[in-house]
């Protein structure tokens, strides 16, 4: 997302922590190896935590937005918010979940 002042965010948020860069200051490719975008290609999904360790389709979803969990939790590594919220509640299905 861009803003009229010129920063670019990863995904569709505007807090300062993912700012990847000012189009207005910087290229585009100094903007795809900023800290953040480097943060965010380096993920590696099966590392993340929570329901997201156990889910059967973590290779497909990879997790959910990324820039939800790290908003919601302070880390790109944490399972996705929502799908986390509806285990907790005992409602995420069990057919979903790794035996």
């Amino acid at each position: 997302m861009f803003t009229l002042y010129g920063y670019f965010f990863y995904s569709t948020t505007s807090i300062n922590e993912l700012i990847i860069g000012n189009i207005r200051e910087k290229t585009i490719e100094e903007c795809w190896y900023s800290f953040v975008m480097e943060e965010i290609r380096n993920i590696n999904v099966n590392q993340l935590k929570g329901v997201c360790s156990m889910c059967k389709f973590l290779s497909t979803c990879r997790g959910g937005c990324r820039a939800y969990a790290y908003i919601k939790t302070g880390s790109f590594y944490a399972s996705d918010p929502l799908c986390q919220e509806i285990y907790e509640a005992g409602l995420f299905p069990k057919e979903s979940l790794k035996t």
